[in-house]
């Protein structure tokens, strides 16, 4: 068991590594979100293009990241001789010496924070895009069509417009 141990350990501070570099992309992106809904909510075309360049690129960049990990999961099974699907972190953390498992499972509980969070903010993107469409569809639906039978919402979820009120509300 202690040679397992040695060799186990050869991967893990390459594979805490990784996840911390995981929690850098992860927090990356989530800043990457906001400001793409707020350049959406401003319509402010040039920085978008930038930021869809700049979040192409950051994704090319993690593939070696997403590829690094993979190769070290894959010799962490091999070492304990399960598939490689089988060999999560919690698996990991049962497996591992304490003060070794508690280095990944400190690092597990950070990304799951941050992956919850991630959901929420990329449900919240795509609700403001979804909007957006619906809204684009309504306009252009009575633009070119002239129809008038399309309903359009406050935010309280009423169906009447005021005619004095602007379209969109940005008032916080």
């Amino acid at each position: 068991m202690k040679t397992l141990s040695l060799e186990f350990d050869n991967y893990i501070d390459p594979l805490i590594d990784v996840l911390e570099r995981d929690i850098e992309h992860i927090d990356s992106t989530l800043e990457m979100l906001d400001q793409l809904r707020g350049m959406i909510i401003k319509r402010d075309d040039k920085s978008l293009n930038l930021l869809l360049e700049k979040a192409r690129i950051k994704t090319e960049k993690y593939a070696s990241v997403e590829n690094r990990r993979q190769a070290i999961r894959k010799e962490l099974a091999r070492i304990w001789g399960c598939e490689m699907k089988e060999m999560t972190l919690t698996k990991l953390i049962q497996i591992l010496e304490p003060e070794r498992s508690e280095q990944i499972r400190e690092t597990k509980e950070k990304l799951e924070r941050l992956l919850a969070r991630f959901k929420t903010e990329h449900l919240s993107t795509f609700m403001l895009l979804s909007e957006c469409s619906r809204f684009n569809e309504v306009m252009l639906s009575a633009l070119l069509n002239g129809r008038r039978d399309e309903a359009t919402y406050n935010r309280q979820g009423s169906m009447k417009w005021q005619k004095k009120q602007s379209i969109v509300n940005l008032q916080l």
